[in-house]
This record gives structure tokens, sequence and C-alpha cells, in this order.
């Protein structure tokens, strides 16, 4: 449980995304879209708040599972487009759309998901050092993320920076696949909805 817990933590912070908010003028900058910091913030922050509230509906409607697979694939498609214009150089505009798109994907699933999934890996007994364990590695993740994404945008540029996150967001996809589950859904969950011994 604590190596599941750890895995969903490294691709909730892997996927890029404290990396992308923190250096979004940078990232805009490059893509030659000259933009005031202000609405670079307000269209990031507005994706993520438009997604969480639709996220958190389609939990209850559609389970977790679905909401987490739509999501990676949400994020995944952000990052791969914004890769490919970055080496095509398609349109100034487009990564400005890749990022809502990644942001709105992150919102859905991969942001909230892993914070209640983790609380249900654990027994009564053992879950509140288990989760203290997964959400210290959640802060390891996210601050090595933010200090070495100015390294690796020099060297891999900012095409191969965009490619890893989105090989960690399919990575993702299949882990959702094989480990995300809907204990509400599923038969052999016990009467306590015990996320844990569906793993």
């Amino acid at each position: 449980c604590i190596i599941i817990g750890i895995c969903v933590m490294f691709l909730q912070q892997f996927s890029g995304i404290n990396g992308i908010v923190a250096n979004l003028a940078d990232i805009f900058r490059n893509a030659g879209l000259e933009l005031n910091p202000n609405y670079q913030s307000g269209i990031s922050i507005l994706s993520l708040f438009i997604s969480s509230f639709i996220g958190s509906a389609m939990v209850d409607k559609c389970g977790r599972k679905f909401v987490w697979l739509l999501s990676s694939s949400f994020s995944f498609v952000g990052c791969f487009i914004m890769a490919l214009n970055e080496k095509f150089e398609w349109s100034n505009i487009l990564p400005l759309v890749c990022i809502f798109v990644y942001n709105f994907g992150f919102g859905l699933g991969l942001g909230p998901i892993p914070w209640f999934i983790v609380l249900e890996l654990f027994d009564d007994e053992v879950r509140e050092a288990g989760n203290t364990i997964c959400v210290v590695f959640n802060w390891i993740f996210a601050f090595i993320i933010v200090m070495i994404f100015p390294s690796m945008k020099k060297s891999m540029g900012m095409f191969g920076v965009m490619m890893l996150f989105a090989i960690i967001c399919f990575l993702s996809i299949l882990f959702g696949i094989f480990y995300i589950k809907n204990p509400e859904k599923d038969e052999n969950v016990n009467k306590d909805n015990d996320f844990a011994s569906n793993i």
C-alpha cells in the first residue's frame, strides 16, 4: 500500500503541474506569446477551478477510475500537443490552449483523487502513519520537479520536457487501468469499502 501511495503521489507531481505553473511566464515567453502575467495566472487558475467542480461531480456519477483516466488523458494531450508545437512551431497561441487543457485535465482527477485514495489504502491502525509517509513523498516530488525544471529545460529543451511530462501522463493512464478502483461498484469490496482490498 505504501508503494501504491507513493506511485500515486509521484504521478501527480511528475505529470508536471508544479513545474509548469511555476514557470508559466517562461513557457509563454519562449513560445512567443507576450501575455500579461496576471492573465497567465488567471487562465491557469480558472481551468483548475472549473475542472475541480466538474471532477468532483463526475467522481460521484462516473466513478474515480473513469475520472482518473479522463484526467490523465487530457493532461497527456495538453503536454503532447505542446511538445509537438514546440518542435514544429505551429502557433504561438497553441501553448495557451495546451496549458488550459493540461490544467483542466489535472484538476479533474490527477490533482484531487490521490488525496482520498491514499487515505483508503491503509487500515485504521496505520492510516495516519501511511498517509504521512505518502504526503511527505508528495512534497519531496513537488520540490524536486520545481527545482530541476530549469535544468531540464536547459538540457532537454521545452520539447523534451513536455514529452517527458506527456510520457508520465501516459503512464498515469496505464496505472489507472490497473490500480485505480471504484470500491462502491466492485463486488469484492468489503462492507467498509476498503480500497486496499482491491489492490
